[in-house]
């Protein structure tokens, strides 16, 4: 995959898509977690369960990156708090 092709949008107030420096490759996940970033400055990543603990911390480099999903994290919908630069933003992940 070329990652200068790859930009993920959500939808701001303005209901105008916004462009993501940050693309979840592969969703849901099963053994691992797959991230690629389009941006030049560090990228830290938090993954959260939906009690809103805490379960693992990513540092992302410029193109993609995996990372084995972390021990003892069954089956369901966690949440990924991306912060970068300009700003934070989340995102859901299905672990299969």
């Amino acid at each position: 995959t070329d990652l200068s092709e790859i930009v993920a949008y959500e939808h701001n107030q303005d209901r105008r898509p916004k462009a993501s420096t940050v693309v979840l490759v592969q969703n849901p996940v099963t053994t691992e977690l797959r991230l690629a970033s389009l941006s030049t400055d560090p990228i830290q990543v938090s993954l959260y369960d939906l009690s809103g603990k805490e379960c693992g911390m990513f540092e992302l480099e410029t193109g993609e990156n995996s990372y084995a999903w972390p021990a003892g994290l069954g089956a369901g919908m966690y949440l990924l708090k991306i912060k970068t630069s300009v700003g934070i933003e989340s995102m859901k992940v299905v672990k299969r």
